[in-house]
């Protein structure tokens, strides 16, 4: 075991990794490595992805490989606490993390309290979040348990989506589909062809499926006996519709690469919180989970709304 102290720079050139940080452990045999300190006491990865750079900072950062065969480059690497990614298109915080190389999957864990994760105007949140890569962009982010999605384009009305598991679907890092499973619930603002609003829809249902184009809501799909009620905007208390748990976090969210290292952002840090590794990841979600919610055989949707 080798240790390396001051200005430590660490690099895996066959997974386009790069370590920063000022106190690293290394083991040439089985190439694990133990990285902590840095700019404000935390290490930092850098990764490109699609030409695009990618920044995680966290407390402590382990590299390992995934096999002990010497000739596979894949990687797991673990971060934990107040992991804070930041990327162009995408920002997340956790309080800790897993990256395995092999199938290009962010596990999200939860200790002090949910992970988050942003994508335009959108942001996701679980007890459990695992985000798929594929060709270096978003693919599918599956949220486990008590998931909660908010999306809103200007800030004013906020569309909302909850539900036991859902996953979110996207094509060229847009958000273009979301599948609920298991007491859904939605929020929907309706808009006319200009923009503007002209209602609110609420819907409790077991299964939907929700469209998005331009990160607005296009089309939604609703499974199994929905409840649904429609009122205008002028008659609408929008904020008895914010649902239970709602809150759109701005102050954590990362929006430059210094946001990384701002103690202010930093989560609530009680001495009674646990130390020690994160948990093992869970397993690859099941087919209901990863899939579209399904109706039984010959049925169709009871309700269906939203634009032709």
């Amino acid at each position: 075991m080798g240790i390396a102290i001051g200005n430590v720079v660490w690099r895996d050139t066959s997974a386009d990794l790069t370590i920063v940080c000022e106190h690293a452990e290394y083991d040439r045999k089985t190439d694990y490595l133990k990285a902590s300190g840095g700019r404000n006491g935390r290490p930092m990865l850098i990764t490109s992805i699609e030409g695009d750079s990618l920044f995680m900072v966290s407390d402590t950062l382990l590299a390992i490989r995934e096999d002990s065969v010497a000739s596979d480059s894949a990687r797991q690497l673990l971060a934990y606490y107040d992991v804070r990614i930041y990327k162009s298109d995408m920002q997340a915080v956790a309080d800790s993390l897993a990256y395995k190389s092999s199938d290009s999957t962010f596990y999200f864990f939860p200790l002090r309290q949910n992970p988050i994760v942003w994508s335009d105007t959108s942001q996701f949140t679980a007890d459990t979040i695992l985000m798929v890569l594929a060709d270096g962009k978003i693919d599918k982010i599956f949220m486990r348990n008590d998931g909660f999605i908010i999306n809103s384009p200007d800030e004013l009305f906020f569309n909302q989506v909850k539900g036991k598991n859902v996953t979110a679907f996207f094509e060229e890092n847009e958000l273009r589909r979301m599948a609920v499973v298991g007491n859904a619930e939605s929020v929907y603002y309706a808009r006319d062809e200009e923009g503007g609003y002209v209602g609110v829809n609420k819907t409790i249902c077991s299964e939907m499926l929700m469209y998005f184009g331009d990160n607005q809501v296009e089309k939604l799909k609703f499974f199994t006996e929905p409840k649904a009620e429609m009122q205008p905007m002028q008659q609408a208390d929008h904020n008895a519709l914010r649902m239970p748990g709602f809150f759109w976090e701005k102050e954590r969210r990362p929006m430059s690469l210094s946001d990384l290292f701002d103690p202010d952002k930093a989560p609530p840090s009680p001495a009674t919180a646990p130390r020690g590794r994160p948990a093992e990841e869970p397993g690859p979600p099941n087919e209901k989970e990863a899939g579209l919610p399904v109706a039984p055989a010959g049925t169709e949707p009871v309700e269906e709304m939203g634009k032709d």
